[in-house]
């Protein structure tokens, strides 16, 4: 009796030694972080910071401290160790990488050493991670958040989470199929039969390598007409993926549906039966799908993109000269001649084929000095 006394004791006061500790932690925190804006606000008006960016400051504050509850991404995967954090940035970015022409040369372990160099980056409402006819040094996989995107003729679409977003990954596409000539119009009727806990529902429509969604329904009207600008000559089928969007960032997938277009016809209609992972019946969508040219002001004349976060969008980073390095890398590496790869690993920077060359020339020229210097020592002896 008195053993079981005292553990419940010892168990009460260990339960109130972690509650103080929660509550110090808390009382410590909104302390830093009301001294923080105090010294913000002082410092912005002192410095006379215009009353648009203090209200972009202080939100950013807001957002850090309430939403984010003062977790930094980044101290967090320093943390890890280097095996689990590249398998946390695998899970955003592997797939996104993989699918993209821009790295249709590499192989899956070259693909996981790109993976490996990403670093997470937070972007704030209203910013432009790429501009037509700009320098665009980074590329980012979308993690979570909204970002629109506007082509060059001014079309704009919502970009779905695990997207690509840069101008060295459009220019890979444009290399390998031009620049698109058809369109398949997609007309958004009416959505049914999805059950209420299911809030916010969006669609995603994935044609190839290429994927768009529409806007999160809030109501009941889902009419909404959607276009994606293809090369291909036709199309056979494209992919319909339902999720939910909840609490603003998280997202829970209702389910799919697979669609066969018919190209004898004009227009398509359909009434797409959504399936979940059980293959149960989640709603039904209804469809019309018109595959046609492209009209004149839809043409494009650049395969850039602007693209422009909506809100706080979480990302993951990579810069360009880091991809251009690693893909050169690669290349030596599969080269035939040894000499390209140690040439890359005794300078450590990209080597290109006329910086190859006139190595070797050189090496060969020394080479071919240092003999005739041997000749002549053995000729006077």
């Amino acid at each position: 009796m008195v053993v079981m006394i005292g553990g419940a004791v010892v168990c009460d006061a260990g339960i109130t030694a972690i509650l103080t500790s929660i509550i110090h932690n808390r009382d410590q925190q909104s302390g830093e972080n009301s001294r923080r804006i105090q010294c913000t606000n002082k410092y912005m008006s002192t410095c006379g910071v215009s009353e648009d960016t203090q209200i972009r400051l202080l939100d950013y504050y807001r957002y850090d401290d309430t939403e984010l509850g003062n977790i930094n991404e980044n101290e967090i995967l320093a943390d890890l160790p280097s095996a689990l954090r590249e398998e946390v940035i695998r899970h955003f970015c592997y797939d996104a990488l993989r699918r993209s022409e821009l790295v249709n040369d590499f192989s899956d372990g070259a693909v996981g050493s790109l993976v490996k160099m990403m670093e997470p980056y937070l972007a704030i409402p209203n910013e432009n991670l790429s501009v037509i006819n700009e320098d665009c040094d980074n590329m980012f996989v979308l993690k979570r958040g909204q970002v629109k995107c506007i082509d060059s003729s001014g079309y704009e679409n919502f970009l779905p989470l695990g997207t690509l977003i840069g101008h060295i990954a459009t220019s890979s596409t444009h290399a390998l199929v031009g620049f698109p000539s058809k369109v398949l119009e997609i007309n958004v009727l009416n959505g049914q039969g999805f059950r209420t806990k299911y809030i916010n529902p969006y669609i995603i429509f994935t044609l190839g390598s290429t994927s768009v969604r529409s806007s999160v329904k809030k109501n009941n009207n889902w009419r909404e007409q959607i276009l994606i600008k293809t090369a291909s000559k036709e199309v056979k089928k494209i992919f319909v993926t339902v999720r939910s969007w909840k609490n603003g960032q998280q997202h829970d997938t209702i389910g799919s549906s697979e669609v066969q277009m018919n190209m004898d016809s004009t227009e398509n209609s359909f009434k797409v039966v959504i399936r979940d992972t059980t293959g149960k019946s989640a709603g039904i969508i209804s469809l019309s799908l018109i595959f046609r040219n492209m009209r004149r002001h839809e043409v494009l004349d650049t395969h850039e993109r602007t693209a422009v976060a909506l809100e706080y969008c979480h990302l993951y980073c990579l810069s360009r000269c880091k991809f251009e390095e690693l893909k050169r890398y690669f290349e030596l590496s599969n080269s035939d001649s040894n000499l390209n790869r140690l040439l890359y690993h005794s300078t450590g920077q990209p080597l290109h084929k006329a910086d190859v060359n006139a190595n070797f020339n050189d090496l060969c020229e020394e080479k071919h000095r240092a003999c005739n210097i041997d000749h002549s020592k053995t000729d006077n002896n």
